[in-house]
């Protein structure tokens, strides 16, 4: 069985996937390029996981509650786990490109 989620590896969320993987035998972790991207796909993905982070926030401004929502009917909540996310930092644009 896969667990989808997005990659690559250097990713918290493919960290997260691959700890989780660590105690649940034969998953294989796969990457893609956005959760954009792997919510399109859950046609194709049935019967595999998904790991989405409760803060993930889309390109368009969708956060998890609204893509619960929107596809909350072809989902269903299996586990959950907390994870050490890496160090972030807080920049702040001064001044004007150009």
């Amino acid at each position: 069985m896969k667990i989808h989620t997005l990659g690559p590896a250097v990713t918290d969320s493919y960290r997260a996937a691959e700890q989780y993987r660590a105690d649940h035998e034969n998953l294989e972790v796969v990457g893609h390029p956005s959760f954009e991207v792997l919510y399109q796909s859950i046609p194709e993905l049935r019967g595999e996981l998904l790991l989405i982070p409760a803060a993930v926030k889309t390109p368009t401004g969708a956060g998890w509650g609204d893509l619960h929502y929107q596809y909350g009917d072809r989902l269903e909540l299996i586990d959950s786990l907390i994870t050490e996310l890496s160090p972030l930092a807080i920049l702040e644009r001064r001044g004007r490109s150009g």
